[in-house]
């Protein structure tokens, strides 16, 4: 995956949406929000995100239990 300054991404393993805020050669910086609205940074390997998608946006609704 390709990304860009200002992408919204997650982890492929799942986690909040972050935002991509430094492309290096072998890392990208992002930066989220965690419960507790602090900002939280990290570096991962590219291959361990994708592209984030607002299931709102896609008229999805998400369910936790029936």
């Amino acid at each position: 995956m390709s990304v860009k300054v200002g992408d919204q991404v997650e982890l492929k393993s799942g986690g909040p949406p972050m935002t991509v805020d430094f492309v290096g050669e072998v890392s990208v910086k992002c930066k989220w929000f965690d419960g507790d609205r602090k900002l939280q940074t990290g570096n991962f390997q590219p291959d361990s995100l994708k592209p984030w998608v607002d299931d709102e946006d896609e008229g999805v609704h998400r369910v936790d239990s029936v």
